[in-house]
């Protein structure tokens, strides 16, 4: 474990990002998919990728904490449940403090032999705002404990991150999720962006159909 983060920077950059997200109204409404209401909307001249932003949102109806949602979408075992492009990650390095920050290495399924795999270098932290509101973010950095890896395409979170927060409607112990993507795949060919952009925001509602189903993580 490592006293503090090195990226603590970019994260905080990424998290501002994650709120301007959320603030945001000119998402513009795109399917149904996997349980989950999907938005999109163009990047950003700044953020250059051929991937739309995505907006995936969903409802627990089940009586969980904020602590328990916000730990099963970090876990990996579970992960693989609900998000089928994830094919798997090591944590590289812990920081110190309350917001259970880490380095991670992640990797992405490609679709053989057309695509290759992709991976990133990831650091990733969660925020509680309150009891009724929280935020996991992850985004992109360069560390040299996870160097590129031949065969794979490095490819570059901007901002992925997670808004969860005590529904205002409905049953009392329900909670909203909603699920931010912006990403530079790097070269994915556009007729497979057009599947992911629909698809990556829709694990909103395949987390929740898991966590519904299974339960959150073991000691959350």
């Amino acid at each position: 474990m490592t006293n503090s983060n090195p990226h603590a920077e970019a994260l905080t950059a990424a998290f501002n990002y994650l709120k301007t997200l959320e603030a945001a109204t000119d998402f513009v409404y795109a399917t149904d998919k996997n349980g989950a209401k999907v938005y999109s909307k163009p990047t950003t001249d700044d953020k250059p990728t051929n991937m739309p932003i995505g907006k995936g949102v969903a409802r627990i109806a089940k009586p969980f904490t904020l602590e328990q949602v916000m730990a099963t979408i970090r876990d990996e075992k579970g992960r693989k449940q609900w998000d089928s492009r994830f094919e798997g990650m090591e944590i590289k390095d812990m920081f110190d403090g309350d917001s259970a920050e880490v380095l991670v290495h992640s990797l992405q399924f490609g679709q053989w032999p057309v695509v290759s795999g992709r991976d990133f270098c990831i650091t990733a932290k969660n925020v509680k705002e309150s009891d009724d509101k929280g935020y996991v973010v992850f985004t992109s950095v360069q560390d040299p404990k996870i160097p590129e890896v031949k065969g794979r395409v490095r490819a570059h979170i901007y901002c992925v991150g997670w808004v969860i927060e005590k529904a205002k409607e409905g049953e009392g112990s329900s909670w909203d999720l909603t699920y931010f993507t912006h990403v530079d795949p790097k070269g994915l060919p556009n007729a497979i962006v057009a599947v992911v952009a629909n698809e990556t925001p829709s694990c909103a509602g395949t987390l929740v159909a898991y966590l519904e189903k299974n339960g959150p993580v073991e000691g959350a």
